[in-house]
């Protein structure tokens, strides 16, 4: 049951503080504060950014099938610790754009996640809904609670000076993330 909990977490922890789901709600206010940018640059970098989630879920399969579980895990939890570094230390809009192919190999590593979580449910004869319906409802409540610890931290951000502080942090929670999927994959 250890490696369950465990692998729950882990999955927790990457949907709480890690990469682009734990920063995106702030990116557009981070946008627009820092860079300038009004509603019709914020449309225009969203539907580019649209446009990399389709090839995205397109390649995650093909990508975690030819290198494997491990190294997906691995690769997409690095790719999104660069990512959020290269998003912090962006001084211009337009390194935004440059940094959306980051999420091809990014997506690998949350579908790795997904699949590292079902098979140790499976391993422990977890019913495959109960497994599920756990991650979600925990799921909702990290939803609920996150958003108001980031809010925090990019306010404080914003008024210490370091604008871009809610992406070192979710570089630093990436760190961490490749430390527990280390523990996770050495003694599975």
């Amino acid at each position: 049951m250890f490696w369950i909990q465990f692998a729950c977490r882990t999955h927790i922890w990457r949907d709480a503080f890690v990469g682009r789901r734990a920063t995106h709600r702030y990116e557009n206010l981070h946008l627009t504060q820092h860079f300038g940018w009004g509603i019709a640059e914020r449309a225009t970098f969203s539907s580019f950014r649209g446009l990399f989630d389709v090839p995205a879920s397109a390649l995650s399969g093909r990508i975690l099938r030819r290198i494997g579980v491990k190294r997906s895990l691995m690769l997409g939890q690095a790719t999104q610790v660069v990512e959020q570094l290269a998003a912090g230390l962006a001084t211009k809009g337009i390194h935004f754009y440059l940094l959306r192919p980051f999420r091809i190999t990014a997506d690998v590593g949350e579908l790795a996640m997904q699949y590292t979580t079902t098979s140790i449910g499976a391993e422990l004869k977890i019913p495959q809904g109960e497994l599920q319906a756990a991650l979600s409802s925990i799921s909702k409540l990290v939803g609920i609670v996150t958003p108001l610890l980031w809010g925090q931290l990019y306010a404080y951000g914003v008024a210490a000076g370091i604008p871009s502080l809610f992406y070192y942090a979710s570089a630093a929670g990436g760190v961490l993330q490749l430390l527990m999927l280390r523990v996770l994959l050495s003694m599975k």
